[in-house]
């Protein structure tokens, strides 16, 4: 699945602004996981421009693929939320041993990246 960017909403203030270090507008991401709860916009994790895994407003992006990466599996939470997401990522803990550079969560990441990457369209 991929996405352009056609507004920047910054995730610390929560209103548009011209421009961010992370994203561009008019550039194009695959996305690679996507979260939804109730009453809240969707958020959609991407990989920024400084190839860092982030998550975005789902408002500031059009649909220019709509291809499911195989690797996805869908899940819905107690509290009425949805993610769609690589497996392997959903693991409890996974995400801070991959931001505290463990090696076998980044070889984990990578994997699953290159298996959404290569079915991007």
């Amino acid at each position: 699945m991929k996405v352009l960017c056609t507004k920047i909403i910054s995730p610390t203030i929560g209103e548009q602004v011209a421009d961010s270090p992370w994203i561009q507008i008019g550039r194009e991401y695959v996305v690679l996981a996507i979260s939804a709860y109730p009453g809240r916009s969707p958020l959609l994790q991407i990989l920024a421009d400084d190839n860092s895994p982030s998550w975005w407003d789902s408002e500031m992006f059009g649909t220019t693929s709509t291809r499911i990466p195989s690797v996805w599996v869908a899940t819905v939470s107690d509290d009425g939320g949805v993610n769609f997401e690589p497996d392997r990522w959903r693991e409890r803990g996974f995400w801070e041993r991959y931001f505290d550079r463990d090696g076998d969560a980044e070889a984990i990441f990578q994997e699953e990246l290159a298996k959404i990457l290569s079915e991007a369209e």
